[in-house]
């Protein structure tokens, strides 16, 4: 019956199916026939609807239509496409719909959520900012069920790390406003399992309690498998360290029942070694074992100890010793002995290095190419021999010959005459020439639409240098690039011919130009709190300009500059070009627009100093910032702190979408006499305005509003100026010129830095003490090599009062001395002093810099560096009168003081840790012979 009665539906089912299947297509294809029935008409307007915050007016600038065109078939699922191109919307529906005799398209959006707040609960053993590393979900990044599955994996997964292998992790998300989630991770850690015994087994050569302590786990700690694999690493060493090399170390847990288990070390200390070194003077024993790291490597064997007999001779060649032998033995055994000969010979430095053969290249030239030199004064310059190093510099030598044209030069030979007696070694290069190859035709063939060539280096008359055709050659591929070719391409052809005693080259560049390619449509993706034209506005490029590569990438480098994204993509699209036009996506991935920053540092001026920043650095989407900073320093003599300083800052990039940048700051500072000599307290009001003039250089104007109280000034100061003491106005505008040609401005080794800035604070304006002030500054690092960078610095200012019979004050006064402008001399003692001694400043002052930078070694670098300046009154006369009774304010040479010193570098992420100790050169009777400066940061 039942079988019956089910196989008596089964057409019922049938007709039902049908019927909704036939419903469904009727409704489809009512819907297609609504969207046919309103092709051709006028496109009345189009609206967007998203219950999220959404760039509606960049939407609509990317459509593939627009307001007033005529609806055409397949437009709805265009506009669909496009949209899901920005890669922000989850779901998007478009409908036309009729409006009189035009047609509207109404575009339904859903935005993927993204993150306002992540927080954790209940957990104990990991910290909050370790568990926000761990879940990657970060405030304003996509939310996502994969995002959140995958978070919550590793956050078992650490836990189950630490020990927690019972943790488990859920999540609550909830909708804090539209488009916005807070995520929070819901942790049951549940109990650790813990170690219940440490248990070894084995002919162990030392104590169990020294193990116990090696290993570094006890009864009732956490058993983490991460600490098991370090205790067999310590023990291993332990054991190494007591000459048993060829150790093991296993290990075993043993799961009890419930949440404890034994953790067992069997151990295996293997034979012991002995290990002998003879005929070794220059280095002993200790250091030559320490070549290689014997207790850290992951196994010890036979090929070891041979390792090491060659890095022992390699270390004696590299202090000279050239014929050095190290022979190692090993004899098996109890103990097995490692026994090393080692026959140093005489030491061996390079004497010269001569040429045969070589004529149309000068010695100087092919000695500077070659690393094998006489010792020199130079660090690295040591003038040992190395065969190696020989060798490589063989290379250099065929390689520059090639640069200059002669593709036939050979090395024939390379003799080393060496005198063990005076330990001196004479290297000969011998060298076969050739004929030289000179260019005589070059000729660009197959360029479309380039309206000016670049200016190539290969030209008639210039010897043939394969490297410089090769770089023409990318200029050139450039070139037709820039013209709109993205897919063009370049060879080259060189072709050669006997010339008398040269060789005539014919060099041909053909250029395969490709398609022409326009830039369609620019789409961003990926951007939710930033707005669109933030990212528009930076391009290089806009739609209908021919796409060009070097636009695209120098794009990027415009946008990561902002400093609001973390990874920048600018890309043509991967969809055919239609028409000629290709899309370009601008794929972007934001940073959380808020930061908190605070750290400290210490230098030999201010003493020890703190810092925090609260920031928003992307105010509504534009990329505007408001920043809130504090300061505060104090010597370590000082009980209480000597300076503070408040500034709220806020800075817009681009006023009204303008080149202009804008800045304002509000400054609250505050100074009690140490290194000044005097004290101020100062509350000012600094806009300015900007922009770039040029890729490197900035030019603006800026404001400052100040009022400031000085105080405490030091007696014989206040003689020459009695003026200095109390409260005063000073508002000056000034206009300001900044080129920044650096490669890094945190660490430079290339480029160019200048400033020059000009205050005037008028008395029309409201200053209460009248002057003009003129601040320059010309700085340039010059890499030399290896590392190696030289730099030079030049700085001066000069001021002015405006009014008859008055002097600067001493807060707009110069002072030099000390770890940024003179190194040798205590901060700011250089200069005219008051009767006690105490420096009073100068209206101008002068500061050069001299510094050879170097590596040395382990990320530590060495500095050389000789420093100068002077600070000069325009009023001598009255610096020197009897009622001032001030030393040193005559404009001389002799005031222009002198010094040269040492110094060490360690790169940070915020610029190098410098110490330096400098030497006074011109050392006066009753001064010190130098100091030393410690600071963070760039100097200069």
């Amino acid at each position: 019956m039942r079988g019956r009665h089910g196989n008596g539906r089964r057409p019922l089912l049938a007709w039902v199916a049908m019927a909704l299947a036939v419903g469904a297509l009727g409704e489809a294809a009512r819907a297609y026939a609504q969207v046919d029935d309103l092709v051709g008409r006028r496109i009345e307007a189009i609206e967007i609807h998203c219950a999220a915050p959404i760039d509606s007016g960049d939407l609509r600038r990317i459509l593939p239509v627009q307001r007033g065109d005529v609806l055409r078939a397949g437009d709805t699922e265009r506009v669909r496409a496009r949209l899901l191109e920005r890669e922000i919307f989850t779901a998007v529906e478009v409908a036309a719909e009729p409006r009189a005799d035009a047609v509207a398209l109404v575009v339904q959006l859903t935005r993927e959520a993204i993150v306002n707040r992540v927080r954790f609960r209940g957990n104990d053993a990991l910290s909050d900012t370790v568990l926000n590393r761990i879940v990657r979900v970060g405030t304003s990044s996509p939310f996502s069920n994969e995002a959140r599955d995958f978070a919550v994996a590793r956050i078992r997964e650490r836990y189950k790390n630490e020990g927690f292998d019972t943790a488990q992790v859920r999540t609550d998300v909830s909708e804090c406003r539209p488009g916005e989630v807070e995520v929070t991770f819901v942790i049951d850690e549940g109990e650790p399992v813990r170690v219940a015994a440490v248990e070894f087994t084995g002919d162990a050569p030392v104590s169990t309690d020294m193990l116990r302590r090696t290993a570094g786990i006890k009864p009732g700690d956490r058993y983490l498998a991460t600490r098991q694999h370090a205790a067999q690493k310590a023990i291993i060493r332990r054991l190494r360290a007591e000459d048993y090399f060829e150790a093991d170390v296993a290990a075993e847990w043993r799961r009890d029942p419930g949440s404890t288990g034994t953790l067992q070390f069997r151990v295996d200390p293997g034979p012991l070694f002995e290990i002998q070194v003879q005929g070794n003077h220059h280095f002993s024993k200790r250091r030559l074992l320490k070549l290689l790291d014997l207790l850290g490597r992951p196994i010890v064997t036979d090929g070891t100890w041979r390792e090491l007999a060659r890095r022992i001779r390699r270390a004696y060649q590299e202090d000279g010793y050239y014929f050095a032998r190290v022979d190692v033995q090993i004899e098996l055994g109890s103990p097995k002995v490692i026994r090393y000969a080692v026959d140093e010979g005489p030491v061996i430095h390079v004497a010269a290095v001569d040429f045969d053969g070589g004529h149309a290249l000068s010695a100087t030239a092919l000695r500077a190419a070659m690393a094998t030199q006489p010792p020199s004064w130079v660090p690295w310059r040591t003038g040992v021999l190395l065969d190696d190093v020989l060798d490589e510099d063989l290379k250099q030598l065929w390689y520059l010959y090639r640069r200059h044209g002669y593709h036939a030069a050979e090395i024939a030979d390379v003799r080393t005459q060496i005198d063990r007696a005076h330990g001196q070694a004479t290297v000969t290069v011998v060298i076969e020439e050739g004929v030289r190859t000179v260019v005589t035709t070059v000729e660009p063939v197959g360029l479309i639409g380039v309206r000016t060539l670049p200016e190539l280096r290969t030209r008639p008359g210039v010897p043939l240098n394969v490297d410089e055709v090769e770089a023409d050659r990318r200029a050139l591929l450039a070139a037709q690039q820039q013209a709109g070719y993205p897919s063009a391409e370049v060879k080259s052809d060189v072709a050669t011919e006997a010339n008398g005693d040269e060789r005539a080259a014919t060099v041909r560049f053909v250029v395969t130009p490709g398609t022409y390619e326009r830039v369609g449509t620019i789409i961003v993706q990926d951007n939710i709190d930033t707005k669109s034209r933030v990212v528009l506005r930076e391009l290089s490029f806009h739609s209908g300009d021919p796409l060009d590569p070097e636009a695209l990438a120098q794009s990027e480098r415009r946008l990561y500059r902002l400093g609001l994204f973390r990874s920048v993509s600018v890309r043509p699209s991967a969809d055919p070009a239609q028409d000629g036009a290709r899309d370009v996506d601008v794929r972007v991935a934001e940073k959380a627009p808020g930061s908190i920053q605070f750290g400290g540092g210490y230098n030999t001026r201010d003493g020890f100093r703190a810092f925090g920043e609260i920031s928003q650095n992307n105010l509504q989407g534009l990329g505007r910032r408001i920043s809130l900073r504090g300061e505060v320093s104090f010597q370590p003599s000082a009980v209480t702190p000597n300076e503070y300083l408040g500034d709220l800052g806020f800075r817009d990039p681009r006023i009204a979408d303008s080149l202009w940048a804008g800045r304002v700051n509000l400054i609250a500072q505050r100074s009690t006499r140490s290194v000044d000599q005097f004290s101020f307290e100062r509350f000012a009001f600094v806009p300015a305005i900007e922009r770039q003039v040029l890729p490197d250089l900035r030019a603006g104007v800026e404001l400052q509003v100040e009022d400031i109280k000085v105080f405490d000034v030091e007696q014989d100061v206040l003689k020459f100026n009695p003026a200095d003491d109390g409260r005063s106005t000073a508002i000056s505008p000034g206009p300001f010129l900044v080129y920044d040609g650096r490669d890094d401005p945190f660490i430079p080794h290339r480029g160019v830095f200048d400033s020059l800035r000009v205050r005037y604070a008028a008395g029309w304006l409201g200053s209460d003490l009248p002057l003009i002030k003129v601040l320059g500054q010309h700085s340039q690092y010059i890499p030399i090599g290896a590392g190696v960078t030289f730099v030079y610095a030049l700085r001066a200012g000069w001021s002015e009062s405006l009014e008859n019979n008055s002097q600067v004050p001493i807060r707009e006064r110069f002072f030099l001395g000390g770890r940024t402008t003179v190194r040798g001399f205590s901060e700011n003692s250089i200069g005219p002093t008051g009767s006690s001694g105490n420096p009073i400043g100068g209206d101008w002052d002068v500061n050069a810099n001299i510094e050879l930078r170097f590596p040395l070694f382990w990320g530590v670098g060495g500095a050389v560096f000789t420093d100068g300046g002077g600070v000069y009154l325009h009023d001598v006369d009255r610096c020197e009168s009897t009622d001032v009774g001030g030393q040193h304010c005559a404009v001389t040479l002799d005031n222009f003081r002198r010094s040269a010193g040492l110094g060490v570098r360690y790169d940070t992420p915020v610029g190098p840790l410098s110490l330096d100790y400098g030497f006074k050169l011109d050392r006066r009777s009753d001064e010190s012979i130098g100091e030393v400066h410690f600071s963070i940061g760039t100097i200069f």
